[in-house]
């Protein structure tokens, strides 16, 4: 117990920033609500990616919620590494590889796909401007299939 408090001590005295002390069982508690929540809290879960802590909560629970909608549609089970490959099916059998099952979903996902792709984007020009140069060097000589088109 004497190990929260000092966890907590630490924290503030970073001034609230870096690793915070893991709470993982109540995250996800968290997480559960908001997808209950549905597509109503997407919008106010999007004006928090760019906090400082968002890759503790707001990540995850962004993607459970676009999830939803096809995890609604396969039968009920614990999960397993195989659920992804029902989704699979379930997304080619209904020719919606890449789109959600309710189109009146879609607009609000491509949004959310809009916005996080931005922000990665934006992350990635960081990391890619404080690369050494040596780095940068390197990675700017080997081809990047995953750029390739």
């Amino acid at each position: 117990m004497g190990e929260i408090p000092s966890s907590f001590e630490c924290l503030g005295a970073r001034g609230g920033h870096g690793h915070r002390p893991s709470n993982p069982m109540y995250g996800s508690q968290i997480q559960f609500a908001l997808v209950r929540c549905g597509f109503d809290v997407l919008p106010d879960l999007l004006e928090l990616i760019t906090h400082p802590n968002a890759h503790h909560l707001v990540f995850g629970a962004i993607a459970r919620i676009l999830a939803q909608p096809w995890m609604d549609r396969q039968p009920k089970q614990y999960w397993t590494p195989s659920i992804y490959g029902m989704q699979a099916k379930l997304r080619r059998e209904a020719e919606l590889i890449m789109l959600q099952p309710d189109p009146t979903l879609q607009a609000e996902t491509d949004k959310a796909a809009r916005k996080l792709t931005a922000l990665l984007g934006a992350n990635l020009q960081l990391v890619d401007a404080a690369k050494p140069p040596l780095l940068l060097a390197y990675s700017r000589a080997r081809p990047n299939y995953l750029m390739a088109t």
